[in-house]
């Protein structure tokens, strides 16, 4: 195992990788004169009760004749959540501290955990904040990093650690000062607190199972920190309601996803063309990632509730893309994880399109459309 601490260590991806954080290239320029162009709603077509079966020739609607798709707000999701810790362990300050998850089983998304060889991070975090601005800043995607945090890599191996496990990344450190970041004086609760998050992914922050809060209390004697199946609750809902789908061609991969429409660079913006699915403003520069999805269930069966961030897990294929610059990208340029290249969707499967903030805390999709085919 290796572990290290340090700080003001970067978790700014938190949440990151709580779902298949796709999004979909939308309309065409509204203002083109384009009626029945992707997105537009002119086709008749509707965003819901597709299936993955094919479709005749009468049933698909002509695609509009351009090979760069603009993302429009009016094919993003609307999505809510809400991320709490409800209970906040009591420890002893300044003294060696144990950390065991062996209790996690299911994940705050509902999926299971192998408490052992799920978990291949451990994070203990010190924010300077009440539980309550961090679960605030999680939810408006406004974390920032922790004053100091500390890193196990397990391997997979262990279910629980001692905090003098931890060691900084040039050595050894001498108990005291490791005990100095658990220090009352120094870090009084109301206005500090710490978080361990469990983390199937060795990038601090990305793939985060579990949070468990903990605090320090002069009172207590305890110096164990547990983590159950409810020490992270998530509230979340998603709308479809009034989300477009997204038209394109069966077979053809050389086409260009441009959201530059969408980009914005104020973090108070309030205009709801230039927001994500979360309400969140879509700032200039923020997606780094580009995916596209292929599923056995229908369009009705994904759109589920329960189903929305599990898009990962069920995908059949899923194409990828890393944005190094810019605010568009070629889906030509995806692949899979064999090196595979994308050739475009077809008629025997259901398919979204994904454009994906990697540093986001918030679980909530950016921006989801499901693509149908024209001709």
């Amino acid at each position: 195992m290796k572990s290290h601490m340090v700080a003001r260590t970067n978790i700014s991806t938190l949440c990151a990788s709580l779902a298949l954080v796709v999004a979909g290239c939308g309309n065409p320029d509204p203002n083109d004169g384009n009626e029945g162009a992707p997105g537009s709603g002119g086709n008749g077509t509707s965003a819901g009760g597709s299936s993955a079966g094919g479709s005749s020739a009468e049933d698909v609607p002509a695609c509009a004749s351009r090979e760069t798709i603009l993302a429009s707000s009016a094919s993003n999701i609307s999505f809510w959540s809400a991320v709490t810790l409800p209970n906040l362990t009591q420890v002893a300050p300044v003294t060696e501290l144990t950390f065991d998850w062996s209790a996690v089983t299911t994940d705050f998304l509902g999926n299971p955990v192998d408490p052992a060889q799920d978990i291949v991070l451990v994070t203990i975090a010190l924010w300077q904040m009440t539980p309550d601005e961090f679960a605030t800043r999680i939810n408006d995607d406004t974390l920032g990093s922790p004053a100091v945090a500390a890193f196990l890599q397990t391997e997979g191996q262990v279910t629980q650690t001692g905090l003098f496990a931890l060691t900084p990344p040039a050595g050894p450190i001498p108990e005291e000062q490791m005990l100095s970041f658990f220090d009352i004086d120094a870090y009084p609760p109301g206005d500090n607190f710490y978080t361990l998050l469990l983390g199937s992914d060795l990038t601090p922050g990305m793939n985060t199972r579990m949070i468990g809060g903990f605090e320090l209390n002069a009172a207590s004697t305890n110096t164990e920190v547990r983590l159950d199946d409810d020490s992270t609750k998530l509230e979340y809902d998603v709308d479809f309601s009034e989300s477009q789908p997204t038209l394109v061609p069966a077979g053809v991969a050389d086409l260009t996803i441009d959201w530059s429409g969408m980009e914005t660079l104020s973090t108070t913006e309030t205009d709801p063309t230039k927001l994500n699915a979360a309400g969140l403003p879509f700032l200039k520069r923020s997606i780094k990632q580009v995916k596209v999805a292929s599923y056995t269930q229908t369009e009705a069966e994904l759109k589920q509730k329960e189903t929305i961030l599990r898009l990962d897990d069920l995908a059949d294929a899923t194409y990828i893309g890393d944005v190094a610059s810019g605010s568009a990208f070629n889906l030509a340029e995806l692949v899979d994880a064999n090196g595979n290249p994308f050739a475009g969707i077809d008629a025997t499967h259901t398919w979204v399109l994904a454009l994906v903030n990697t540093d986001s805390m918030n679980p909530a999709p950016w921006y989801l459309t499901f693509l149908k085919e024209c001709r």
